[in-house]
């Protein structure tokens, strides 16, 4: 009686079935199974960058979405060295908060200047004026809680004002920044 072989090549005429697999099928699934897994690193993680002016400006990339954008000051730029991932914060000396309405996916937020309340946007630290001056020697972290990412932590730059500008430092307990 006639055998129908569906989805195999004519090669596999003749062949045992485990065979015909593991010659055609077997390394295409191989094939598929680690393209996925390269793509999985190809997502991107949130990031937060900064341009180095006194009153920095900050941009955020990556594929996640953001509650919320903050400044906190961490601690004094001396103390750094010998801070924990775990030690306890401070509260935030401005936060930013998206209207309703207002897209918070990372890769539709604007750039945030230091003290401007961007388009969509509402300033909820302070509750009025302008945040306060940013100190030169102190550590500051700008960023925030993001969801729907691969990891959903946060995104986050821990930065100091040095002689007029201000510049990324590396976190605590990680060689060269965040993994």
């Amino acid at each position: 009686e006639p055998v129908v072989r569906i989805g195999f090549p004519a090669a596999c005429r003749g062949m045992k079935m485990i065979f015909c697999l593991s010659r055609y099928k077997l390394p295409a699934v191989l094939a598929l199974a680690l393209s996925c897994l390269c793509m999985t690193g190809c997502i991107s993680d949130p990031h937060v960058s900064i341009d180095g002016k006194p009153a920095p400006t900050f941009k955020l990339t990556g594929q996640a979405n953001l509650h919320l954008f903050w400044i906190r000051e961490v601690c004094s730029e001396k103390d750094l060295a010998q801070m924990r991932r775990d030690d306890a914060v401070k509260a935030p000396v401005w936060e930013l908060v998206p209207e309703p309405g207002t897209s918070d996916r990372i890769s539709d937020l604007p750039s945030f200047h230091y003290g401007d309340v961007p388009q969509g946007f509402r300033q909820t630290i302070p509750k009025t004026g302008p945040p306060p001056a940013l100190k030169e020697g102190i550590v500051y972290s700008a960023g925030g809680p993001t969801y729907d990412a691969e990891v959903p932590t946060g995104a986050a730059v821990l930065f100091v004002i040095r002689e007029g500008k201000s510049v990324e430092v590396p976190m605590p307990g990680y060689r060269n920044g965040p993994p």
